[in-house]
């Protein structure tokens, strides 16, 4: 039984590791830039300091790169993608003073 679970653990690491190469070949082919990482820090640095109006200003700016593909298909790519950013916001609230036990709450209502 262990066997098999190894031998299934192995094929699922291959199959993911099959689809980052490809993923990465796409975007490199199609000139696929990510959202840059400074982006990304605006948005979390102004929720940490509780910005409320920078932050709204932040999410306006238009992107300097493209969304991340997690799926194919588009409404579970959004839905990915949402919930991605709220685990990264909800961390950003927490160092900003939110308590835990309110931010996890809120997250997962989000969610």
């Amino acid at each position: 039984m262990q066997e098999k679970s190894k031998e299934y653990n192995e094929k699922e690491q291959q199959v993911a590791e099959n689809r980052s190469r490809n993923t990465l070949f796409e975007r490199r082919e199609n000139l696929q830039k990510h959202e840059s990482y400074a982006s990304e820090r605006r948005q979390y640095d102004a929720i940490r300091n509780g910005q409320t109006d920078r932050i709204q200003s932040v999410f306006q700016l238009t992107p300097d790169g493209t969304p991340g593909i997690l799926s194919r298909n588009e409404l579970r790519n959004s839905k990915n993608m949402f919930i991605a950013g709220i685990t990264l916001f909800t961390r950003a609230a927490i160092e900003g003073g939110v308590p835990e036990e309110t931010a996890y709450a809120l997250s997962d209502g989000y969610i």
